[in-house]
């Protein structure tokens, strides 16, 4: 049996394995892409080390991204995965 599968079979299901915990934030804002377009934004959760979006714009695994938040001002990543209905990055 794999490591996986040995962990999957230990860890009860949901148990977060991430590096940093995340915050559950809703904060308005926008972000732009590498070819300069604006895009809404509303921040979903956040980490020291990275910031799932909520956002109708599609971006690619790996682009760089540079946010600007209500309350917190600019915020810069690159795409670390996509979701349905939006995107995280790590910072």
């Amino acid at each position: 049996m794999t490591a996986l599968a040995i962990r999957n079979l230990t860890e009860p299901r949901g148990v977060e394995r991430r590096r940093h915990g995340r915050v559950k934030i809703r904060l308005p804002g926008q972000f732009m892409r590498e070819n300069r377009k604006e895009f809404p934004c509303v921040t979903i959760d956040a980490s020291p080390g990275g910031i799932a979006f909520s956002a109708e714009a599609p971006v690619d695994v790996g682009e760089k991204i540079i946010a600007y938040l209500s309350q917190i001002g600019r915020v810069q990543g690159v795409v670390a995965r996509l979701f349905h209905g939006g995107f995280a990055i790590s910072m």
